[in-house]
C-alpha cells in the first residue's frame, strides 16, 4: 500500500511508549493513559483514549503503544507530559523487566523531589500558586508502608495510604488506577479484598507507585490546586493478581 508524503512523515516520527498507567474518570467512556519512551520521556496521549478502544486492543499497563507523540506547545506545568498524536497503535506487550525499567526511568527518591515542590505529610493538594514541575512520576515505597484503606468502600470509593522514603505520609489518596479499582469493585468493595491485597503487597520485595496530579480542581472546602492521585501499584517479583502476564494479554508480548 502506497503512503502519502504526509503519512510517511507521520510514520517517520513514530516511537514506542511502554504504558505505565491507565486511569479512570468519573465519566467511564474515556481513560487517561501515559507511558515512557526508550529515552525516558513521559507521554500522556491527548485526546484521551476511548475505554472501548483500550479494551478491544488490550491496552493496559505494560502494553506498547506506537504514535507520533508531539508535545502540546502551550502545555503549562505541571501537565508538561501532554502530547498530541495523529494515530496510535499497539505493537505488543513489554516483558516484566522492560516494564520495570520504564517505571524506573521516572523514579524519584521522594515525592518532593519528583514534583519539584515541598510536600508535607497529609498534604494531598499542591496549591496552584506553586505549580509542580511535572504531573507524573514513580516512587518506590517499602511494602510495609503501603496500605489500601477500606474506610470509603461503602460509598464506592477506593483510597490509599503510603509513606515515601523521605518520611512524608499521605492518607486517603484517591486510587485512579483503573485495573485496581475495577478489581475491587468486581469483588463488591469488600473489606476482605482490601485485606488480601494489602497482605500480598507486604509479601513482595519491591513496590512502585505511579503518582499523578489532577487538573486544577477546587474541593468543596475551598482548597484549590493539583491533587495527588494513585495511578498505579506495581509489585515485584510477583504482580498483583488482576494484572495479566504478557503471555495472557491477548497481544504479542515479551518485548
Amino acid at each position: 500500500m502506497w503512503l502519502t508524503q504526509e503519512e510517511e512523515a507521520v510514520r517517520a516520527r513514530e516511537e514506542e511508549i511502554v504504558v505505565t498507567e491507565v486511569t479512570r474518570f468519573r465519566e467511564p467512556a474515556r481513560v487517561c493513559t501515559a507511558g515512557v519512551t526508550a529515552d525516558g520521556r513521559v507521554v500522556r496521549p491527548i485526546p484521551y483514549l476511548l475505554a472501548d478502544f483500550c479494551r478491544k486492543r488490550g491496552i493496559r499497563p505494560g502494553a506498547i503503544l506506537v504514535g507520533d507523540w508531539r508535545a502540546v506547545v502551550d502545555a503549562s506545568p505541571p501537565h508538561v507530559e501532554d502530547c498530541r498524536y495523529t494515530r496510535v497503535g499497539v505493537s505488543g506487550t513489554a516483558s516484566a523487566e522492560r516494564f520495570r525499567e520504564a517505571l524506573r526511568a521516572t523514579l524519584a527518591s521522594t515525592m518532593a523531589e519528583g514534583f519539584g515542590v515541598a510536600i508535607r505529610s497529609r498534604q494531598k493538594c499542591i496549591p496552584e500558586s506553586t505549580p509542580p514541575q511535572r504531573s507524573l512520576l514513580t516512587v518506590r515505597v517499602s511494602p510495609a508502608r503501603f496500605w489500601l484503606q477500606p474506610d470509603d468502600l461503602a460509598s464506592g470509593r477506593l483510597k490509599a495510604r503510603f509513606r515515601d522514603s523521605g518520611g512524608i505520609e499521605l492518607q486517603y489518596v484517591s486510587v485512579t488506577d483503573r485495573g485496581l479499582f475495577e478489581h475491587v469493585a468486581n469483588e463488591g468493595f469488600r473489606v476482605s479484598t482490601i485485606r488480601r491485597l494489602n497482605r500480598f503487597v507486604r509479601s513482595q520485595e519491591e513496590v512502585y507507585l505511579r503518582l499523578g496530579l489532577s487538573r486544577r480542581y477546587q474541593a468543596p472546602d475551598g482548597r484549590t490546586g493539583f491533587w495527588i492521585q494513585l495511578n498505579g501499584v506495581y509489585t515485584f517479583p510477583q504482580s498483583l493478581s488482576y494484572i495479566p502476564s504478557p503471555e495472557a494479554s491477548g497481544v504479542p508480548g515479551g518485548k
